[in-house]
């Protein structure tokens, strides 16, 4: 970190402030006039490392001037002070210099940590997975470097860069790629460097390198040996579906996707999308909704992807280039996980189908296969890699408890002949894990006598098969191991009347999404929804269609928010919902449209009658109204209770923001 870049005013004491605390760790500061941001920025953050904007100052739309800046400077941190969808980083808005310094530098470490953990040689005490692992990482994530080394040759050869920042950029990337035995990808990088070094007719040469380079990355991620394995693999990679009306903004789309090696289907309507997204290797839809499109329209439309794509929760991104047709409250009450302003960049375009990719990848059944020779965990990815499974690969059992923490795989398959440790040990000592006490375990061994299978029986392995297995006779034992351990899963963990979240798997994730959003410095949101006059229902009509209001309510959160909220039954007539990287307005927003539709609703009760019920909500942030599971409770308890006694059907936020009502 050297440069860092403020939008405030010049007589902003708080710039001054900080302008001392970065002083003491030799990091210059800049402070840029939130009215020359268009005429400055660009100019200004070639250099810099982070660039803190203070959303109350601003004139352009948060997301929309983050969205530009990236597209210009994709390795800048954008630290927003307020809300923005494309920062880095959201702190409140009126964070001390102290605050503001503090949460840079554990950003940046927490970022430099999470670029080793990917796949760097030379800290092998994160990796988790074994040489071939990390090698397959590298060679996964290559094209976004190929990518950015496009951008940067497109700005060298315009002469907004010299050839030199294109050299230094590209010299750790040839760095590894020798190191992880890609010497074609090598050569061709070396020869990029050398070309943009000397400037000599870059602009003619640099083209077909580039395009050289594109190729050898794609026959490496096609090709990688056995001893690689992953669901990453280019040969499985998920498909992005976009829908927009504009041909020559799905083309553009088009081009975008090849330069970063992205499956893509276009479609012009929702209609047409309709069978394109009948596969099983769908990552997600990036949707453009129509200019007169209602809230009710655009439900329907996603209602028919998912029903189309067989994808309850099918992970969707939305985009809209007019003003209050599209917002992140009407995105999170879709259940949109990402929500961007149109048209999309290339490098915007990336990191959304990233992010489908990886929520996709989330709800994928996840199969770990533990194989010291590789040559059956091949079989297993070439059989299972297209049925909508993702493949895990894992040399040797040093480094399983790890894994499976990593991974969070759904069925173990076990080599029989393991180097240091009798795979039946392996099966006692997962037994004897309270995490992994149900997980499927199916041993795979040469021989498959009786002897074989008792012993595997009894140490706790739920089957056994032969490696000599037909293709279709292990994807039908795996399928059924999978779908009756789901089975269980939702038995154990959902409430049978809502098909929500049980309050003991609530709690679970809710700790792994708390550590998740300490770790990263993100935000959460807690909230604690209560049925309003409930007894009464209960009372005047019955029990049948008090749990018929229940049920609904269940459904209705259900099908709002995105994969990654969690929704669950406190009890009774209680629902909890916690919404990953939103603030309180926001949250508030999305959850008074998820009242107005419940409050909307008619029921029908004894004797022909028919009335609507509604609910009241208390919120709590995190990390502002506390950073433990038992403080957000208490504080959203708190406000859900001051909902109830001002009147109820409200959602109330706290004494320093009017209710929402």
């Amino acid at each position: 970190m050297r440069h860092i870049v403020i939008t405030s005013l010049p007589e902003d004491e708080r710039a001054s402030r900080l302008r001392e605390l970065l002083a003491d760790r030799c990091v210059a500061l800049t402070q840029l006039n939130p009215e020359h941001i268009r005429r400055d920025a660009d100019a200004l953050l070639r250099s810099v490392d982070v660039f803190i904007m203070d959303v109350t100052r601003l004139s352009e739309e948060p997301s929309a001037l983050a969205e530009r800046l990236l597209s210009g400077h994709p390795h800048l941190r954008i630290v927003a002070l307020g809300e923005c969808a494309h920062a880095d980083l959201c702190l409140p808005a009126r964070s001390s210099a102290e605050t503001i310094v503090g949460a840079i530098e554990q950003t940046l470490k927490s970022n430099a940590s999470q670029e080793v953990a990917l796949g760097s040689l030379h800290e092998e005490s994160v990796a988790v997975l074994e040489e071939g692992s990390r090698r397959l990482d590298f060679v996964t994530r290559l094209d976004e470097e190929v990518a950015h080394l496009s951008l940067l040759a497109e700005d060298v050869a315009r002469g907004t860069h010299s050839g030199q920042v294109l050299a230094r950029t590209a010299r750790p990337v040839l760095d590894a790629a020798r190191d992880h035995g890609l010497d074609d990808v090598a050569r061709t990088l070396s020869g990029l460097i050398a070309q943009a070094s000397s400037g000599q007719a870059f602009a003619e040469m640099a083209p077909a390198i580039l395009e050289t380079l594109r190729a050898q990355v794609r026959a490496a991620q096609l090709n990688t040996p056995t001893t690689t394995l992953s669901s990453e693999s280019q040969s499985r990679a998920l498909t992005v579906v976009v829908i927009d009306e504009d041909q020559d903004y799905l083309r553009r789309i088009s081009g975008f996707a090849d330069q970063f090696m992205i499956p893509v289907r276009t479609a012009t309507s929702v209609a047409e999308a309709a069978s394109k997204v009948q596969t099983p290797l769908l990552a997600g839809v990036i949707l453009t909704p129509g200019d007169s499109d209602s809230q009710k329209s655009l439900s329907e439309s996603i209602a028919t992807l998912q029903k189309a794509s067989g994808l309850p929760h099918l992970p969707l991104a939305l985009v809209s280039d007019v003003s209050g047709i599209l917002d992140r409250v009407q995105g999170l009450w879709a259940g949109a996980s990402h929500v961007a302003p149109r048209p999309v960049s290339a490098v915007s375009f990336s990191q959304i189908a990233r992010r489908l990719t990886t929520l996709r990848r989330s709800l994928q059944a996840s199969v770990m296969v533990v194989d010291p020779r590789g040559d059956f965990a091949a079989r297993v990815a070439e059989h299972l890699g297209d049925r909508d499974m993702a493949i895990q690969y894992l040399p040797d059992t040093r480094t399983i408890f790890d894994a499976l923490e990593h991974h969070r795989p759904d069925l173990v398959l076990l080599s029989s002949e393991l180097t240091g440790m009798d795979a039946t040990d392996v099966c006692r000592s997962l037994r004897a894990v309270a995490s992994w006490r149900e997980i499927p375990i199916v041993l795979f061994a040469p021989r498959c006598d009786a002897a074989t299978r008792i012993a595997a029986y009894r140490a706790g392995a739920d089957d056994v098969i032969g490696t000599s297995i037909s293709p279709d006779e292990l994807t039908v034992r795996l399928s059924v191991r999978l779908e009756r351990a789901r089975q269980a899963a939702e038995r154990s963990d959902r409430d049978l009347l809502t098909g929500l979240l049980t309050r003991r798997p609530f709690l679970e994730q809710l700790a792994a999404r708390l550590s998740e959003v300490t770790r990263r410095q993100r935000r959460l949101v807690f909230a604690i929804l209560d049925v309003d006059h409930f007894k009464d229902v209960n009372d005047r009509h019955g029990h049948l269609v008090g749990d018929r209001v229940l049920a609904t309510l269940g459904r209705l959160l259900q099908d709002r928010f995105r994969i990654e909220d969690l929704r669950a039954r406190w009890g009774g007539e209680e629902f909890v919902v916690v919404l990953v990287d939103e603030g309180l307005e926001t949250s508030a927003l999305a959850l008074r449209r998820v009242l107005d539709e419940f409050s909307a609703m008619i029921f029908e009760g004894d004797q022909d009658t028919t009335f609507s019920v509604s609910f009241s909500a208390g919120l709590a942030a995190f990390p502002n109204d506390g950073q433990e599971a038992e403080t957000l409770f208490s504080v959203a308890d708190a406000r859900l209770l001051r909902a109830k006694k001002n009147g109820r059907s409200r959602i109330e936020m706290g004494r320093t923001r009017p209710p929402i009502a």
